[in-house]
């Protein structure tokens, strides 16, 4: 019978430590730890840190390719190879 509770060891928590240095989001190391969301935001919040959420980042990454649109030149290509 599988045990109910899976202790983390000091390998699981230093892949947290880097996951979450790297900004990583809930799911993302949720997924790379083989762990539940809830499990990896409860660590990282005992650790002394916070993981970003999903709706978060991608409201980060739309803030950003929106600045990197708005100071390109007429003409000038964006990353994806289109012009403006």
């Amino acid at each position: 019978m599988k045990p109910l509770v899976r202790r983390w060891t000091e390998e699981d928590l230093q892949k947290l430590r880097v996951l979450m240095s790297q900004g990583a989001s809930a799911a993302r190391c949720s997924a790379a730890l083989n762990r539940s969301a809830s499990s990896v935001k409860k660590a990282a919040r005992q650790l002394g840190g916070e993981l970003a959420g999903v709706r978060e980042l991608k409201a980060q990454r739309r803030e950003m390719l929106e600045r990197e649109e708005r100071s390109l030149r007429p003409g000038q290509r964006r990353n994806d190879g289109s012009f403006v």
